[in-house]
């Protein structure tokens, strides 16, 4: 299991849309995966942070929660604001202290920002639409195959008895 870098107790595995995150529940730090944050955080802020991991010229603090090797505090300004987040270039995780994740911007959902509200309702319709055609078929070729299984079966009793 993966531990606090800061407070040195097991790391909690929680859910989110996006994949799994490990948050400390004493220090409310967090370890998420690069992979996790690209459908999170912005591109260009997530492109900035690896950059800087790969460059080798920052401080180590501490150790990866995942990995335990010495990892480097990347700082990254954010309105007006430098933060400072430890970033393993082997592991690909990001470890936020506190309120750290908060304050980053986060990703807008780039259908919803670009649609009018015409596109977006004809977006849901057609969304309705798909969800309907695959439940039709879904449901069909579950009845296909227990008619198969049946067959297989009766067959099977058949020549069971030869």
């Amino acid at each position: 299991m993966y531990n606090c870098p800061e407070c040195k107790i097991q790391l909690n595995k929680s859910l989110n849309p996006a994949g799994i995150i490990w948050t400390c529940p004493t220090c409310s730090g967090k370890a998420i995966s690069v992979y996790v944050l690209k459908k999170l955080i912005p591109d260009n802020i997530i492109n900035k942070l690896w950059e800087r991991a790969k460059s080798c010229k920052y401080n180590v603090r501490r150790e990866c929660p995942i990995c335990n090797k010495s990892i480097p505090e990347v700082p990254i300004v954010n309105e007006d604001k430098t933060i400072y987040l430890d970033i393993c270039a082997k592991c690909h995780f990001i470890w936020f202290d506190g309120q750290e994740y908060e304050s980053l911007p986060k990703r807008e959902k780039e259908t919803e920002k670009e649609l009018s509200p015409e596109a977006r309702e004809a977006l849901a319709k057609f969304q309705v639409k798909i969800a309907d055609e695959r439940y039709e078929y879904v449901y069909d070729n579950v009845w296909l195959d227990m008619g198969q299984a049946i067959v297989e079966t009766v067959l099977f009793m058949i020549f069971r008895r030869f």
